[in-house]
């Protein structure tokens, strides 16, 4: 790769070996680089989102990952817990259990997961942190981008 070869978005080099000219490429991990993004500004697209919400009990966390499943929103949803998170909200120091659910989706998926999230969720301020898996086993992502027939509870 010449030194003066265009570096994508969030392309870095770095020099291994102190031999001139001899540089490795790698990505910064941006948060959603969506398709329709990455083909505007030529940067990585990532084939798998990560998202996370939590939820005050655990029923609500496995009603919420149940639901998200059924309408096929993720590819797969994770509920741990209970955690513990730290915060402040409203002017005081909180401290509250919580459940914490981890989903894993495509892009494609990202819009109506985080409207549907958004629109059932019980908090007022949900968190909801969604980002891009820089790597993803390529035996997972075929199972993640196979074709879902209607789930059977």
């Amino acid at each position: 790769m010449g030194e003066t070869e265009r570096l994508r978005i969030g392309e870095h080099k770095t020099r291994r070996g102190g031999g001139q000219g001899s540089f490795s490429r790698g990505f910064f991990i941006f948060p959603l680089a969506a398709a329709s993004f990455s083909a505007h500004f030529d940067i990585p697209f990532f084939p798998m989102l990560i998202a996370t919400t939590t939820v005050a009990s655990s029923r609500e966390a496995e009603h919420l990952a149940a639901a998200c499943i059924e309408q096929n929103l993720a590819v797969c949803a994770q509920v741990e817990g209970p955690i513990h998170s730290h915060y402040v909200w409203q002017g005081r120091r909180t401290v509250a259990q919580e459940w914490r659910i981890t989903f894993k989706l495509l892009e494609n998926q990202a819009d109506a997961l985080t409207a549907y999230v958004h629109s059932t969720h019980p908090y007022e301020v949900p968190q909801w942190i969604l980002v891009s898996a820089a790597r993803v086993g390529e035996k997972y992502l075929s199972w993640a981008r196979a074709p879902r027939s209607s789930v059977n509870l």
